[in-house]
């Protein structure tokens, strides 16, 4: 989600298991989004009226990721914009799809999604290994690899 969304997000967009909410950058197309909410996010609703979450001014929030990740020792700058494609690269290394992801962050073309999406150096080394199968086959039928 967005931060302009996070912030304006209220119990009016709960929905049963569902959060639901038209993103205030696409509001001219009337997309709606529907996002299933998981247990823990359910844990942090902890009021039953109005907005769901309470939020600060976005130069404030970035001065505290900033901060964050300095300490941290993140060589780049952390900002809000950066939670949303951190949140789409985890989503696809932890093995979601990308038309899933691109349902969740409610864009309409999957080249925008893609966009998002940055694989880890770990992730292609172990995807490298799907070529494992194949090996391993041929050493079993007591043929050697191609």
């Amino acid at each position: 989600m967005r931060i302009s969304d996070a912030k304006a997000v209220a119990h009016d967009n709960l929905k049963g298991d569902w959060l639901v909410i038209k993103p205030h950058k696409s509001r001219r197309f009337q997309k709606v989004v529907r996002i299933p909410l998981h247990p823990l996010a359910k844990t942090l609703v902890t009021t039953t009226l109005g907005r769901l979450f309470e939020t600060y001014s976005d130069q404030y929030t970035n001065r505290l990721l900033a901060g964050i990740g300095e300490a941290a020792g993140v060589d780049f700058k952390i900002t809000t914009h950066t939670a949303r494609h951190t949140f789409d690269t985890l989503f696809i290394e932890l093995g979601g799809d990308v038309v899933t992801l691109k349902e969740y962050i409610g864009h309409s073309k999957i080249e925008t999604t893609m966009k998002y999406v940055h694989i880890s150096e770990r992730r292609k080394k172990e995807k490298i290994n799907v070529f494992d199968r194949i090996f391993t086959k041929h050493k079993k039928g007591g043929q050697g690899a191609a």
